[in-house]
């Protein structure tokens, strides 16, 4: 005869569920069967059932909130090696989205780091249509000017036209000309940095890149004109004149 503890199945130490030894072993050798079907069991590890995670779960906290796997791992209230070798049994992949501010599409980035605005590495936009489609509603000043006189003369011009890998800031096609309207800090004016002001230490690279540009825009048979924030601040009519003029010459 069973005892009261015997009976009941919350007590796990004194708990007997079968009528004797034989049959207790009988039961588990059955219910053993019942999870290697299922797959709860893996029959090569032998280690006895598995926690089975849904991996629409661990998508969403990877891929959408970003989160670490410690952290993840204690959101599912599992063991992180027990996360990770659901991850790789699921194929779940690592990478993180975001969405894109202009086009509100969502895109994925293979770092956690190019979806951290606090990064160095973190990527805006979903591409680089979309950043220059951007940079169309967020112009320089000295680019806004420039566009608001290219208007009022009735000028056709095409914003962030591209050339090959390089971006122009005005293409009037009306001319064939590629017009380039640069600030003095960031492209290294030449009346300005070396002769009055030292240059910066990636003012090289700044001016490499511009060779690079004004090289691709020659190989397009364009013709280039610049003009400098410097001379439409401290002359801003003579410059546009001077502009027109070279247009009419």
């Amino acid at each position: 005869m069973k005892t009261k503890s015997q009976n009941n199945p919350s007590n796990k130490r004194k708990f007997k569920r079968a009528c004797s030894d034989e049959c207790t072993r009988a039961l588990k050798s059955k219910n053993m069967t019942n999870n290697h079907k299922s797959g709860a069991i893996n029959p090569s590890e032998n280690k006895g059932i598995r926690t089975k995670l849904e991996k629409e779960d661990i998508e969403f906290l990877l891929h959408f909130e970003h989160l670490y796997m410690s952290d993840i791992a204690k959101r599912l209230k599992v063991k992180q090696h027990t996360l990770i070798r659901e991850i790789e049994r699921l194929g779940v992949e690592k990478k993180f989205a975001r969405e894109c501010p202009q086009c509100t599409e969502t895109y994925f980035c293979k770092m956690r780091s190019q979806v951290d605005p606090s990064s160095s590495k973190f990527k805006k936009f979903c591409s680089k249509s979309c950043f220059l489609s951007s940079r169309r509603f967020n112009n320089t000043w000295i680019e806004k000017e420039t566009e608001h006189f290219l208007e009022k003369e009735g000028v056709e011009f095409v914003a962030q036209y591209e050339v090959g890998r390089m971006t122009i800031d005005f293409f009037l096609p009306d001319y064939n000309v590629a017009l380039e309207v640069n600030g003095d800090f960031w492209h290294a004016n030449p009346d300005i940095y070396g002769v009055s002001k030292p240059f910066h230490r990636f003012h090289d690279r700044i001016q490499e890149k511009d060779e690079r540009k004004t090289r691709q825009i020659e190989d397009e048979g364009m013709e280039l004109y610049v003009i400098w924030e410097k001379d439409l601040s401290e002359r801003k009519d003579e410059t546009f004149d001077d502009l027109i003029t070279f247009l009419s010459s």
